[in-house]
């Protein structure tokens, strides 16, 4: 930056910009006030500790990586906080417009109230004990790495859960819609029943002795490190040790099958390639005249019986 000071910096943007854009250059931010049509500000990769007022008009704040210990009143205008990889404690209210929260890699033990358009959020890595109501239009949520020990109703619209490494002995009803279920590294002894439209389940790590019903959706699986896990198929309600046995005899019914089926097809060539290429050619070099004659040699007398005996040995 050619820019002795931030201050600066600032003096290039005109009061009605609409982005602002300070990375990796400044450890504060000037009077942000005149901005009055000020959208969007990215000022994250800095050591920035803190945040000056925000504009009214402001949808979308990026402070993430920063060394943040709190945050200034959000306008009710935010649709996107990315402020993870800070050192945030707490979080201030949430606007009713928000859709996208990444808040990770912090040290928040609780979160504000979440409004209904939140489609995403991202808690990671934190102290979370428990999270707060999820309202319908959320359709992915990240809280693995916490403490959370049980988790709120979930919304109608979720497509993806991601709550592995808590402290989880349970799971509420799964919506009709998700697609991916992480729960690994909890202590979950059962899983409520699958939707029919899951894709992806990771449920290792815990202490499951069953699994529901797999829905036919399914593409991925991982279920070990459980005790003694059996779980159901979509198969008449039928158990996977169930299933395995039925399946190894059915298995055995058309290995059988199969195995008749060619021997009746190829049955012909087998024959004919038997006599052709293989008893037929001994049989003529066995039996050449020259053999015989080769046999007699050195005989000027013979009589029947030892004739008889050598046409039989030959």
């Amino acid at each position: 930056m050619s820019y002795k000071t931030i201050e600066e910096y600032f003096t290039q943007f005109s009061d009605d910009v609409e982005e602002i854009r300070v990375e990796y250059i400044s450890d504060h931010l000037p009077d942000l006030s005149r901005f009055y049509k000020l959208k969007i500000l990215s000022c994250f990769d800095n050591d920035l500790t803190c945040l000056p007022l925000l504009p009214p008009t402001l949808e979308k704040l990026y402070c993430h990586k920063n060394q943040l210990t709190c945050l200034p009143a959000l306008p009710s205008t935010l649709k996107e906080l990315s402020c993870f990889n800070n050192q945030l404690t707490s979080l201030p209210l949430l606007p009713a417009t928000l859709e996208i929260l990444s808040c990770f890699n912090n040290n928040l033990t609780c979160l504000p109230s979440f409004p209904s358009t939140l489609e995403e959020v991202n808690c990671i890595h934190n102290q979370l004990t428990c999270l707060p109501t999820l309202l319908c239009n959320l359709k992915q949520m990240y809280c693995y790495n916490n403490e959370i020990g049980c988790l709120p109703p979930l919304p109608a619209t979720l497509e993806v859960l991601y709550c592995y490494n808590n402290k989880l002995t349970s799971l509420p009803l799964l919506p009709d819609t998700l697609k991916r279920l992480y729960c690994v590294n909890n202590q979950l002894t059962c899983l409520p029943p699958l939707p029919a439209t899951l894709e992806v389940l990771y449920c290792y790590n815990n202490e499951l002795t069953s699994l529901p019903l797999l829905p036919s959706t399914l593409k991925e699986i991982y279920c070990y490190n459980n005790p003694e896990i059996d779980y159901y198929i979509k198969k008449d309600n039928m158990s996977m040790s169930e299933y395995i046995i039925q399946l190894r005899k059915q298995i055995n019914i058309v290995n059988r099958f199969r195995e008749l089926f060619y021997s009746m097809k190829y049955k012909k060539q087998f024959q004919n390639l038997l006599w052709v290429h293989i008893r037929e050619p001994k049989i003529r070099k066995r039996y050449k005249p020259e053999n015989l004659i080769a046999m007699l040699e050195g005989k000027e007398e013979i009589s029947l019986d030892e004739l008889d005996d050598l046409l039989e040995n030959w």
